[in-house]
């Protein structure tokens, strides 16, 4: 279990929970001779009670009937502004969008966002 916890964070991806861990995956890696990534740890969704959404917390499951208004939504919560055009598009234009147009800078100061 420890090593697919870290396996998964070595993509450099993560959420703002697991700040406390970079350290230690960090030196895990260098234990390893592993490259260290670049890492970016994205803002943790949280509900009125401040718990991070999630099975455990029994948050509801993102509708995903409409996933192009999902992204959107998404993309708003972790403020990267995309055109309201996009509503028109499909998911994979939305997706594009999204890598190209990536602002990493707005979630620097962002550990938590409330959901709606």
């Amino acid at each position: 279990m420890l090593a697919s916890t870290y396996l998964i964070s070595f993509a450099g991806q993560g959420g703002a929970d697991l700040l406390n861990s970079t350290t230690r995956q960090i030196h895990l890696q260098h234990l390893l001779q592993l490259p260290t990534p670049n890492y970016q740890h994205l803002p943790v969704l949280i509900n009125a009670r401040g718990e991070k959404l999630s099975k455990q917390t029994l948050a509801q499951a993102v509708d995903d009937s409409q996933p192009v208004i999902q992204l959107l939504r998404g993309l708003h919560l972790l403020q990267q502004e995309p055109p309201p055009e996009l509503i028109n598009y499909e998911v994979g234009t939305v997706l594009e969008w999204a890598i190209k147009n990536w602002n990493k800078d707005a979630l620097t100061e962002i550990l938590k966002i409330r959901s709606e």
